[in-house]
């Protein structure tokens, strides 16, 4: 085996194994009940790295493709909090073939949204979304006119997501973790159109938002979604045992609280930013 082998043999063990590097390091802790921390601002990331770039370091830059798309995965079906040998193997190759990291995260949601509607009980995984790595955009709408919302600020002040900020701030994620939105509406209100990298963070930090959202939520506050999974699941809650029972109503709880703010799907957010 000759030394590039053995490096990318490496890498491959780096990207599948849970609690290694990214998984777990010092930008993103793994907290005591399997989540990561929010993604870490990459402009303060850069920052204490100097002005080095982590897409110059090939190794570092699987890693963080790695970390953004177990965030996605997790944050849409929720369960283990890391990529499996075979996700990771799958990672690197469409990594290897210049497959755009948005892309990755668009192809995963659009299988979501489709295993949803068909009720298909298995985890997603990387490999439902490959089929989706092609799919054109859907056709983009223009942004609706947002009111001046009273705080001194005009129409448009928050730039091409404005409308998305303003739901976002009135949904019941913002009850759930309100300085966790007010940091994520910051950074949206930054957005704009043309830098697929910029895009790619934000629906990066969507997906942390939304994951959070969910862990914070009491029983309470999750029992209008877990009664919309339960109403949609119906009959196939009958064919489960428990434990099977308790992940596929939080999938699905989940996606309810997600259909809460439209606006924050990934594909939206790409769309509305002209990154395909």
């Amino acid at each position: 085996m000759g030394p590039s082998s053995r490096r990318r043999s490496a890498d491959d063990r780096t990207l599948s194994m849970p609690g290694q590097g990214r998984w777990g390091g010092a930008d993103h802790p793994v907290t005591h009940d399997g989540a990561t921390a929010e993604p870490s601002d990459p402009a303060r990331s850069r920052s204490r790295q100097g002005t080095r770039d982590p897409s110059d370091d090939p190794v570092a830059a699987a890693r963080h493709a790695a970390e953004v798309v177990r965030r996605h995965l997790v944050s849409l079906r929720g369960g283990a909090p890391f990529l499996s040998a075979a996700d990771g193997a799958l990672l690197v190759r469409w990594l290897d073939e210049g497959v755009p990291l948005h892309r990755i995260l668009r192809a995963l949601e659009t299988a979501s949204d489709k295993r949803l509607a068909r009720r298909v009980r298995a985890p997603l995984t990387l490999r439902h979304a490959a089929r989706h790595l092609g799919a054109p955009r859907a056709t983009r709408l223009p942004a609706p006119v947002v009111a001046d919302s009273g705080l001194g600020q005009p129409p448009g002040a928050e730039g091409p997501l404005g409308d998305v900020i303003a739901s976002l701030r009135a949904s019941p994620v913002a009850q759930a973790v309100p300085d966790h939105t007010a940091r994520v509406a910051d950074q949206l209100a930054q957005a704009r159109p043309g830098d697929a990298a910029e895009a790619t963070a934000l629906v990066d930090a969507v997906a942390a938002l939304f994951d959070a959202a969910w862990r914070a939520l009491d029983a309470h506050s999750r029992a209008p979604y877990l009664a919309q999974a339960t109403a949609q699941l119906a009959d196939l809650l009958d064919e489960v045992d428990e434990g099977e029972r308790a992940r596929l109503l939080d999938t699905w709880g989940r996606s309810a609280l997600r259909a809460a703010v439209p606006g924050c799907r990934a594909a939206t957010l790409l769309d509305r930013l002209d990154t395909d």
